[in-house]
């Protein structure tokens, strides 16, 4: 546009000299007058056009702000979206270790159930070793009450066979020096 304005400029200066020149001043004046009525128009029709730009860049504007709040609104988003990931990350790994705990203590207790019955039974079979013994000790205390019983009779008889012995050994001996 501005090249236009600037070709016109110079032809209207060029016309105008020509028209001093040449003296035909009313043929050049009526041109003159036909060109400054173009450039007017052309003057005109750039100023609309400056206009329209202008409401063009403002719409530009607005539509760039438009943009930015999104942006930023996208970006409140976006973070709300990788908090909630996170708290569901940990939600589902505070999960899996408590469901990893759960079966560990369900095995534990499987084997603690195990050792518990074998541990019974182990006691069952104690108490019932401790009772053959205790009945064992009872016959064996009974026992030797009854042979306490016939210790005196047998300590005697011990002594009269030892008597008897020291007699026999003392016979054999003076019948042995008698020969």
């Amino acid at each position: 546009m501005q090249t236009a304005h600037d070709e016109q400029q110079q032809m209207l200066w060029l016309l105008r000299k020509r028209e001093r020149e040449t003296g035909g001043a009313t043929r050049w004046r009526r041109d003159i007058e036909t060109r400054t009525t173009a450039l007017e128009g052309h003057v005109a029709e750039l100023r609309g056009t400056e206009r329209a730009l202008e409401d063009v860049r403002t719409a530009h504007y607005a539509a760039s702000d438009s943009v930015h709040e999104a942006q930023g609104a996208l970006l409140q988003v976006n973070a709300e979206v990788a908090r909630l990931e996170s708290e569901i990350r940990m939600i589902v790994d505070g999960r899996t270790r408590l469901l990893s705990q759960i079966e560990t203590l369900k095995a534990t207790r499987a084997r603690r159930s195990d050792e518990r019955t074998e541990l019974l039974e182990r006691a069952a079979s104690l108490l019932q070793t401790i009772e053959d013994a205790t009945t064992r000790l009872a016959q064996s205390q009974m026992a030797c009450v009854e042979h306490e019983g016939t210790l005196p009779a047998l300590e005697d008889a011990y002594q009269a066979a030892r008597e008897a012995m020291t007699a026999a050994r003392a016979q054999a001996a003076i019948s042995e020096a008698g020969h």
